[in-house]
C-alpha cells in the first residue's frame, strides 16, 4: 500500500472480525496527533479459544485465563504498535507511537481509541512486554 497524500484527524476501523488486514492503510492514514479507533469482533480468537489463529492474525498467542479479555486488549494495542513501527521503517519517518485513549471492551467486541503522536516510533516497540503465568497455579 502507498502513503496517503491526505492524512486524516480522526480514523475510525470497524471491520466485521479482524481489524489486522486493513491496519496499515488506517495507520497512514492517520494525521500526526490524530486519533485511530479500531474495533475488534473476533473475541473468541483473541481470548484463547483459537490460538493458532491469534498467531495467525495478531502476532501473539493468548492465554484463555481469567484475565483473557484485557490480554485481548493488549494484544490488539500490540498489533497496532507492529503495524506502526513497520510503517515508519517503510513509508515514511514521521509516523507515530501509538497512545491509548480509551480502551472498551463490550460483549463481544474491543475498541481502542488511540492517538498517533510525535516521530517516535522507534520506541513503540519497547513499550510492549512479554507475559508469563504458571499453568498450574
Amino acid at each position: 500500500m502507498t502513503a496517503c497524500l491526505q492524512a486524516y484527524d480522526a480514523v475510525d476501523l470497524d471491520p466485521y472480525g479482524s481489524p489486522t488486514q486493513l491496519l496499515d492503510g488506517a495507520v497512514q492514514a492517520v494525521a500526526e496527533g490524530g486519533l485511530l479507533l479500531v474495533t475488534a469482533t473476533d473475541m473468541a480468537v483473541l481470548c484463547g479459544n483459537n490460538g493458532e489463529a491469534c498467531w495467525g492474525k495478531y502476532g501473539s498467542y493468548p492465554l484463555h485465563r481469567a484475565y483473557c479479555h484485557e490480554m485481548a486488549l493488549r494484544i490488539l494495542l500490540a498489533a497496532i504498535e507492529v503495524c506502526c513501527s513497520s510503517c515508519c521503517t517503510t513509508f515514511c519517518e514521521t509516523q507515530s507511537v501509538v497512545t491509548p485513549v480509551v480502551c472498551l471492551m463490550l460483549s463481544k467486541m474491543l475498541g481502542k481509541l488511540c492517538r498517533m503522536s510525535g516521530n517516535l516510533c522507534r520506541m513503540s516497540r519497547n513499550l510492549s512486554g512479554m507475559l508469563e503465568t504458571c499453568l498450574k497455579c
